[in-house]
């Protein structure tokens, strides 16, 4: 139950030492607007801030009003205090000259309440306003309700794989529940002091990781809402390692399809492989290549994909030339099937002479005074992916003044952006940009962007709302994602997110990233981590002007 403070008869009295105004003058500017107005929860008040504005007539005088909702209306300038009192707001909690810019107000009931403050001056001129809203519900002392554990199941000799449903909350989201899991290796060995591990808002699962082989442990899981709140169930689950290391190989169908793209190009195709303990996400494709049928060697695989693959494009082959393939699948123990499923494809005997179909630049747009950055949607090509497209960008300072013999820059395989640097400040530059098959061939749009760079630094940093996931993708990888950065300059496809992380709760270091995104990325997997280990994630947006976000919005 919410209490009310003795500081309501203070607002009462201290709104009764309002000022009468002034007769009006001849001055019709209003004053500016209150700055930086905030309203947080402080216990059982609210108190709401402000930053006054600095007209040499106003004298501190301002309007505070309180509202159960956002109202359209608001003070316009010019009119009297008398009869914006009546307008938008209806209860006017403060008037007057306030002695500092903070305002401690007691709402009468739960709800959410929105406040608004305006300035005027002795002319009865009105500022602008601003206004800021905040939940004031009761305080949250209701755990969640939560089922418990459903089930523990040994996935390998060192994981165990526990899964729940997600638990119900009377304030607190699904996403921002919690779930803290108790291990050990006896059913009546559970210390509920202190969490074996913790997992992010809204999971549904851990994978623990680190287990003695052969060995059964034992689990309970509790969820605890943002009020702290834990459930107290005590449903012990167990599950048992397997007893020995994982030697089984995958099950693989074997190589599906083999098509000649190019004169230099073969595609493979196949589909996902499945394992007794590896996710197909994991799995890797080793590719045996040879000149005659059955002339694989398989002591050292000509290629290898990233993994979970399906497909593979091998490129740098003969024209007019027969290939023979075997692709085997490999899981993270190192177990590789042994099938002999074969699949031959010719290259063409004529080069390919056709050029991309390309739409041009898309955008160019100045994110620096002394950076550009361009985009555009892929390229499409009979024989190369847009994967292997590279783009040719031409730069010039007059309009169609591109010399198209040789570009000014190539870009990267695949790349649909390009940050151009070193430029002048507050200067104009015109660019085409052309794709380029594999091939060699390139279109002959003409499609011109200009775009002029900034006249000064960009010192505002993007508005960034932090790092929204973190989950767990194998004993050495952690997934995060992330809503795009907004900047005042940089385009989204600019971004860079920079990461840092820390085996405690608020232990990262700031001063140099653990890792950083290519621009434009909402996702990251970071990789080389230390299995059975929790790590806590902190990620920052970066402009093309080195500014960065300063959040702390931590996910583990």
């Amino acid at each position: 139950m919410i209490r009310k403070r003795a500081v309501i008869t203070v607002i009462a009295s201290f709104a009764l030492t309002a000022c009468d105004p002034k007769e009006p003058g001849d001055d019709t500017t209003p004053p500016g607007f209150p700055t930086g107005l905030s309203a947080a929860r402080n216990g059982d008040s609210i108190e709401i801030a402000w930053t006054m504005p600095s007209d040499a007539d106003l004298g501190g005088s301002l309007v505070l009003r309180r509202a159960d909702e956002e109202p359209d209306a608001e003070p316009t300038t010019g009119q009297s205090y008398l009869v914006g009192d009546v307008i938008g707001f209806a209860t006017v909690i403060y008037r007057g000259h306030p002695s500092s810019n903070t305002f401690i107000d007691t709402p009468p009931s739960p709800g959410r309440y929105c406040y608004r403050v305006f300035a005027f001056d002795t002319s009865f001129n009105y500022s602008g306003s601003a206004s800021r809203c905040v939940d004031f519900t009761e305080e949250d002392t209701t755990p969640p309700d939560f089922d418990g554990l459903a089930s523990a199941t040994g996935i390998s000799n060192t994981q165990i794989e526990l899964l729940w449903e997600a638990a119900t909350d009377d304030q607190s989201d699904q996403a921002e529940i919690v779930y803290d899991v108790y291990q050990a290796e006896a059913e009546t060995g559970i210390n509920y002091a202190s969490p074996t591990y913790t997992t992010g808002g809204g999971a549904t699962s851990l994978t623990v990781f680190g287990l003695s082989p052969g060995t059964t442990y034992y689990f309970v899981v509790r969820a605890r809402d943002l009020a702290g709140n834990r459930d107290n169930n005590q449903l012990v689950r167990s599950g048992t390692t397997l007893s020995n290391a994982d030697t089984t190989p995958p099950t693989f169908a074997g190589l599906a399809s083999a098509t000649g793209a190019s004169a230099s190009r073969i595609d493979l195709a196949w589909s996902a492989a499945s394992d007794d303990t590896t996710a197909p996400g994991d799995i890797v494709y080793d590719i045996y290549q040879a000149s005659a049928s059955g002339g694989q060697s398989y002591g050292t695989p000509n290629y290898t994909t990233a993994p979970g693959a399906t497909s593979f494009p091998v490129t740098g082959l003969g024209p007019a030339t027969t290939y023979y393939f075997v692709v085997r699948a490999r899981d993270q123990a190192g177990n590789q099937d042994n099938n002999v499923v074969e699949r031959s494809a010719s290259t063409s005997d004529t080069a390919d002479v056709t050029p991309p179909t390309f739409a041009g630049l898309a955008t160019a747009d100045a994110v620096t005074e002394t950076g550009i950055l361009l985009t555009w949607a892929d390229a499409t090509d009979a024989v190369t992916s847009p994967a292997d497209m590279v783009y040719l960008v031409y730069q010039a300072t007059t309009s169609g003044g591109q010399s198209f013999g040789t570009p000014t820059y190539t870009t990267s395989p695949g790349a649909t952006s390009f940050l151009v640097t070193s430029l002048s400040p507050a200067t104009s530059y015109y660019f085409v940009v052309r794709a380029m098959d594999q091939a060699g061939n390139s279109d002959t749009n003409t499609v011109q962007r200009s775009a002029t760079t900034l006249s000064g630094p960009d010192s505002v940093p993007p508005n960034f709302t932090g790092v929204i996931t973190a989950t767990a993708a194998s004993s050495s990888a952690i997934d995060l994602t992330w809503n795009a950065a907004v900047d005042n300059v940089t385009p989204a496809a600019g971004i860079v997110y920079d990461i840092y992380f820390s085996t405690s709760a608020g232990g990262q270091s700031f001063a140099v990233p653990n890792a950083s995104t290519p621009p434009g990325e909402i996702s990251y997997r970071v990789t080389g981590l230390t299995a059975s280990t929790t790590y806590y994630f902190v990620v920052r947006a970066r402009d093309a002007s080195g500014n960065r976000d300063a959040n702390l919005i931590e996910r583990s």
